[in-house]
């Protein structure tokens, strides 16, 4: 068993407006609005394409393994919890693992810190500058080659 939620997900801070507005060639600020639903479609798109999470959010990871890939980069400076079977535990973060060492449903709640890799920062700006052209804030037929490297399998 395996389930991923991202509460209270951010907007990007790396990827200002004015640098999507620059790529594309734009200087009216007329479109603002649409093009920072256009840059959420593409962050969207990009965090369920890889499994991961590229923004400051709240994640809870519900598992029956122990030991559980982390989505995100943790904020560590908040807390992450970990119980199983809603008992609090301690745990092992190495790397992008997080390691409990007990049997049950396990749960690992933590925040991300924003981390939007540079190949994941140019996906979002040229399918930004693509729905712009094309005047509609949905993503078709994208070049996902810049995020293969960032995929997450999860383990089920």
């Amino acid at each position: 068993m395996y389930r991923l939620t991202i509460d209270n997900e951010q907007p990007l801070t790396s990827i200002t407006l004015d640098v999507v507005k620059l790529f594309i060639g734009i200087t009216a600020n007329d479109e603002d609005e649409m093009l920072e639903k256009m840059v959420n479609a593409a962050l969207r798109y990009a965090e369920d394409y890889t499994g991961n999470v590229f923004a400051k959010a709240d994640v809870t990871i519900l598992s029956s393994r122990d030991n559980i890939l982390v989505v995100g980069k943790i904020d560590t400076e908040k807390e992450l919890n970990v119980t199983v079977d809603g008992n609090p535990v301690n745990a092992v973060v190495t790397g992008n693992n997080i390691h409990v060492g007990y049997s049950g449903l396990i749960e690992v709640n933590y925040s991300t810190v924003e981390n939007v890799p540079p190949p994941v920062a140019i996906f979002i700006m040229q399918e930004t500058a693509k729905m712009y052209e094309r005047g509609v804030e949905s993503i078709v037929s994208p070049d996902t080659k810049l995020l293969s490297r960032y995929v997450n399998l999860a383990v089920c």
